[in-house]
């Protein structure tokens, strides 16, 4: 739960390149990234300037489900979430 917290606070900071439900259960949140220069290259400059991966919502596309392109998975379960 201090995860939860901890993340809740960060995407309210940056509430202006953040849309954000938080979710009602499980240790995984999906929100959106509203910045100019879109979700997809938020995830991969994330990971080539600090080594922090998190996942675009077209890995998550198929046929049965169309996802959001400006949404990502980031998972909140680890005791090491900001550190």
């Amino acid at each position: 739960m201090e995860n939860l917290v901890e993340l809740e606070s960060f995407v309210s900071e940056y509430d202006r390149l953040f849309d954000w439900k938080r979710p009602k259960g499980g240790c995984t949140a999906f929100p959106r990234y509203i910045g100019a220069d879109g979700g997809e290259a938020f995830c991969k400059s994330l990971i080539e300037e600090s080594g922090v991966l998190l996942l675009p919502a077209s890995l998550y596309a198929s046929e049965l489900s169309a996802m959001p392109g400006e949404n990502f998975r980031i998972s909140f379960g680890r005791s090491t979430i900001f550190k």
